[in-house]
């Protein structure tokens, strides 16, 4: 009996010096923000999905705000606006309440960036030297910009650091947002042709999905991630011709597909004066409910090396995307003709630029690439055309807040 009193008192005690720590913080709040104007212009051409070759305007508008009622609850909403943007989900990038038990064990519920690398925090202008970001990032098929559900994350260890996250929920197949002003950002592959990119539907907002990632850091200094990501209930669109009639045109199907990708990124940070940030990824959409199965394989990288020289940062990166797919299904095929085929393409830039910031709250960033793409067969031939290189840059301000 005073045992169970004993531990009775004990529990008490606890719960009232929680109680107390809970009672003496002081909520924090804070609000931070930016506006980005550009400048663009590229010689693709207007005689594809472009707008126009060049252009100027307002391109974003981002808010971030963030609370913390509790010494061990935060809650945090991120808004992103572009003028491509279509729905307010598109502009609402994060909303969720974190609660941390302990450094190993944190639990949130809400809408998320997909937490795989930290490369995917890049849409944020404040923070990434170059203005256009990534193209494994902008096109955000081989993992979307968020998921909305929950997620359990942490962190182990003084030094060097073991940490993971896991999230699962629901997330958009708004594969090829567009950025900048004149609508190249984010479709380079998309404007190289009149068809659309056969991704998933677009219009199709949820499919069901979950990521996982496991990294180590040492002293902030160097990291290594592993991550996963999957994707159900996914939907892709295919061409259909029916060879009798070619005269109909090609109409549009959707068959169910589920998606692989596994990613690696590796990030390396010499005094806050050298960074180098690279990324690989692949993956693959499965179709799961056709008489013949067919999967679209992805691969994307980039490396980049950036020179922190106090208020100006000069860069350059590396990368490859391969990521546009076209899938078509042949009706009435004399014999010999297949019934299904799929054809692609891949995207290989270089560039750099330059990023200025004489004080927090102004930027200026310079941008230059030359994107080369290549295509298959299949996709020669419904274009007909040879594709050729072509040049992009932007240039933009930050007015951050």
């Amino acid at each position: 009996m005073k045992k169970s009193i004993l531990l009775m008192l004990a529990g008490v005690m606890c719960f009232s010096l929680s109680t107390m720590a809970q009672d003496d913080w002081t909520p924090t709040k804070q609000i931070t923000g930016y506006i980005n104007t550009v400048a663009e212009w590229t010689d693709l051409g207007p005689l594809k999905n472009l707008n126009k070759e060049s252009g100027i305007g307002l391109s974003e508008v981002g808010f971030l705000v963030s609370y913390k009622p509790l010494e061990n609850l935060e809650v945090k909403s991120t808004l992103v606006y572009n003028h491509h943007m279509v729905s307010f989900q598109d502009m609402l990038v994060e909303a969720y309440g974190i609660y941390t038990f302990n450094a190993g064990l944190k639990v949130a519920a809400g809408k998320f960036l997909t937490p795989l690398s930290p490369a995917n925090v890049y849409f944020y202008a404040p923070i990434n030297p170059s203005g256009i970001l990534p193209m494994m990032i902008s096109h955000h098929f081989l993992t979307p910009q968020s998921i909305a559900g929950i997620q359990l994350s942490g962190e182990f260890g003084e030094g060097p650091k073991l940490g993971y996250n896991v999230t699962y929920g629901t997330y958009s197949t708004r594969g090829h947002i567009k950025g900048g002003i004149i609508g190249l950002i984010g479709a380079e592959d998309e404007n190289l042709f009149e068809i659309g990119a056969m991704h998933e539907n677009v219009m199709q907002k949820y499919n069901l999905g979950g990521s996982a990632r496991v990294y180590t850091s040492v002293n902030d200094m160097f990291s290594i991630g592993l991550n996963y990501f999957q994707g159900t209930r996914a939907s892709l669109s295919y061409g259909i011709v029916d060879l009798a009639d070619p005269g109909a045109g090609v109409q549009t199907g959707q068959v169910p597909s589920v998606k692989h990708n596994y990613g690696l990124d590796i990030h390396f940070n010499y005094n806050g004066l050298i960074e180098v940030n690279a990324e690989y990824w692949e993956g693959s959409n499965t179709t799961t409910d056709m008489e013949s199965e067919l999967s679209f394989d992805f691969t994307g990288y980039y490396g980049e090396v950036i020179i922190n020289k106090g208020w100006f940062s000069p860069f350059a990166r590396y990368e490859y995307l391969s990521d546009y797919g076209v899938m078509a299904q042949f009706l009435n095929a004399p014999a010999g003709y297949p019934t299904t085929q799929t054809g692609g393409m891949s995207l290989t830039s270089i560039g750099g630029g330059l990023a200025i910031r004489p004080i927090y709250e102004f930027m200026l960033k310079l941008d230059f690439r030359r994107i080369d793409p290549e295509v298959d067969d299949l996709l020669a031939n419904e274009n007909g055309t040879q594709l050729t290189p072509f040049n992009h840059m932007m240039a933009s301000i930050i007015i951050s807040f």
